[in-house]
């Protein structure tokens, strides 16, 4: 029947980039095919908002990291302002130069975080850097604390594509080891991901013992 053959239609942007993870090409948007591709049926409308900070947000991202992460790439929170409902967010990795960038915000992250939180009015793309524009200086040295934060956040999009990722040690000289099991091109991602603090120097991947 016609719910049948809608399910079956449907494919996640996660699940698009697993059946092409063996595939080679220029990065390419997983969500290019969005416009095209039928919607998932709508949730039930909740009792109540859910309340529209930098911790909900960055949580709801969750959905679409595995994607993001699979093609080099990652997504930060920058800022939310609850009161006019813009969110600010920076792509991050091979996104930043993903020709289909723009694909990406519009039809891979801001409608799910609009479906999530319908208060939102705007979703803005800031550089990446803009993420550090408040800081009030560069910290002189790594530490294994901010190590730890990004390898946090990015944690439930590895599990969730059936990898595993623990940090082991993060040294001042800008070395850095985690232990990782998934695909390379996810690994890439981490890579990507834990080099965005630019005093990471060095990324080693080792298996779990």
């Amino acid at each position: 029947d016609d719910d049948d053959d809608d399910d079956e239609a449907f494919v996640p942007p996660a699940e698009r980039v697993r059946r092409a993870q063996d595939g080679a090409g220029a990065v390419i948007s997983p969500f290019a095919n969005a416009a095209s591709t039928p919607a998932p049926p709508a949730a039930a409308a909740p009792s109540a908002l859910l309340a529209l900070t930098a911790e909900n947000v960055d949580a709801a991202l969750d959905e679409v990291r595995p994607a993001l992460l699979a093609d080099g790439g990652n997504i930060e929170v920058v800022e939310v302002d609850a009161s006019s409902g813009v969110v600010k967010l920076a792509l991050q990795g091979a996104c930043t130069t993903c020709p289909s960038a723009s694909i990406t915000m519009q039809q891979g992250v801001e409608s799910t975080l609009r479906r999530v939180f319908p208060q939102i009015s705007s979703v803005v793309a800031v550089p990446p850097r803009a993420a550090d524009a408040g800081a009030a200086s560069d910290p002189a040295e790594l530490t294994i604390e901010a190590v730890q934060e990004v390898v946090t956040q990015i944690l439930p999009a590895i599990t969730g594509m059936g990898g595993t990722l623990r940090l082991v040690s993060a040294s001042a000289d800008g070395r850095v080891e985690v232990q990782f099991t998934g695909p390379a091109r996810v690994q890439y991602g981490v890579d990507l991901a834990l080099r965005d603090n630019k005093l990471v120097k060095e990324v080693v991947f080792s298996a779990p013992k």
